[in-house]
């Protein structure tokens, strides 16, 4: 059972465009083959979003705790960096300190990942997957296989910052067999200046011939050439390598991987191949494994998964998703996490984690009780709502409502509750 903190990120990141700016915002980028569900919120003002975190932290309830949820994920990555400055200034406290102290565990860990760079996200996931008590390969091959080149050359200075040490340097000594190899190369790769998925002219004849290479004088394939040519070409270029492989061998290119290479090898070319076919749909596969894992790693996948790519691709992939499995994400998500469909009002007592997780889900359909034109009423039946499904539960009152109050364009930045 994923918990209920970690179903409010997912569903607060997935419909965190529904807003009316965001989706206007969103519709202009409609030719865009990569969308994200989070982007900038504007006006946004960081001296009152200061403000109003330093409030809510003061206070320690648990309807501030979602509040502060709300706050963070309607605004990007880039202007979550921005409220540090001034709130350093005015309460002469490190937000990132304060954040850490004031919640509790599993409001922690999600908001702080919400609070660091992407890079310096990536990079103390390496950190944990690379140097804990087991190596998670499964982390280093989605971060390291799934990165562009200038994103992997901001991580592996980031990773010397943290640690002292060249994240390669750790690589070889930690990881070992054909996946340390991948990896080593996968990271040295030259950087590209512009997006790794540009459709730049490729010398078609050079792909021949690194097919050729791979394929081998006799057609059995060289492993060494595989591991160097899939690990090192841009992703436009492996992708136009997969359609030239299958030509000349008369057979994909995943089924040579599959027959010559296994365990963690086998899937980090799997992954850089598939990724280079279609980024969307194999992030729709990685979350789709993450939701049916029953392992004690789910949470964190799932976690790592949404935030890295909430202002990337995640609206992008949701639709992928629908696609490859005739379902949508967030319903998936929604039965996996908690099974409360029949009830969606039914509060449970002295839980209040359940109750913001199902105000959530009614909120993720603001058709179902939102008028634009009305936005008193739509408030008031919300709060009739609350009372008839549990009129002695204030506390779990007091989150829905203020939940209901902060779906205004504000979001949160003006209003708290009375």
């Amino acid at each position: 059972m994923i918990s209920s903190k970690l179903q409010m990120l997912i569903h607060i990141t997935l419909i965190s465009s529904s807003t009316t700016e965001n989706c206007q915002r969103i519709m202009l980028a409609t030719n865009s083959a990569h969308r994200g569900t989070i982007s900038a919120k504007f006006p946004f003002y960081d001296d009152e979003a200061a403000d109003l975190l330093a409030k809510l932290l003061t206070s320690k309830t648990d309807a501030s705790k979602t509040q502060i949820f709300h706050i963070l994920t309607q605004i990007n990555n880039t202007q979550r960096q921005m409220i540090k400055t001034p709130y350093k200034i005015k309460y002469k406290k490190d937000l990132m300190i304060d954040l850490m102290n004031g919640l509790s565990d599993d409001y922690r860990d999600i908001i702080l990942a919400l609070m660091e760079t992407p890079t310096k996200y990536d990079t103390l996931q390496l950190v944990k997957a690379i140097n804990g008590t087991s190596i998670s390969e499964s982390v280093l091959i989605e971060i390291l296989c799934l990165r562009t080149s200038m994103e992997l050359s901001a991580i592996k200075n980031e990773y010397q910052i943290i640690l002292g040490n060249k994240l390669e340097n750790d690589i070889a000594t930690r990881v070992s067999g054909d996946l340390k190899d991948i990896l080593l190369i996968v990271i040295q790769k030259p950087i590209i200046a512009t997006n790794d998925n540009s459709s730049s002219s490729t010398d078609m004849e050079k792909i021949k011939q690194e097919v050729k290479k791979i394929l081998g004088e006799k057609k059995k394939i060289d492993k060494t050439a595989m591991k160097i040519i899939v690990g090192s070409l841009p992703t436009y270029q492996l992708n136009t390598l997969t359609v030239e492989y299958a030509t000349i061998a008369g057979r994909q290119i995943e089924q040579d991987i599959e027959k010559y290479f296994n365990g963690p090898a086998k899937k980090a070319l799997l992954a850089l191949i598939q990724y280079a076919r279609n980024s969307n749909s194999y992030f729709a596969d990685l979350l789709n494994s993450s939701l049916k894992n029953p392992s004690e790693t789910r949470d964190g996948d799932l976690i790592r998964l949404i935030i890295s790519r909430s202002e990337i691709d995640l609206a992008t992939i949701s639709e992928a998703y629908m696609k490859s499995y005739k379902k949508k994400l967030i319903e998936d998500i929604n039965k996996e996490c908690n099974d409360f469909h029949a009830t969606l009002w039914q509060l449970t007592k002295n839980s209040i984690q359940q109750s913001s997780a199902e105000c959530l889900r009614f909120l993720s359909k603001p058709s179902d009780w939102f008028d634009e034109n009305n936005p008193q009423i739509s408030r008031k039946r919300i709060v009739h709502q609350i009372h008839l499904a549990n009129p002695s539960g204030l506390a779990e009152k007091h989150l829905l409502i203020s939940l209901a109050v902060n779906t205004d364009k504000n979001f949160g930045m003006s209003r708290t509750l009375d």
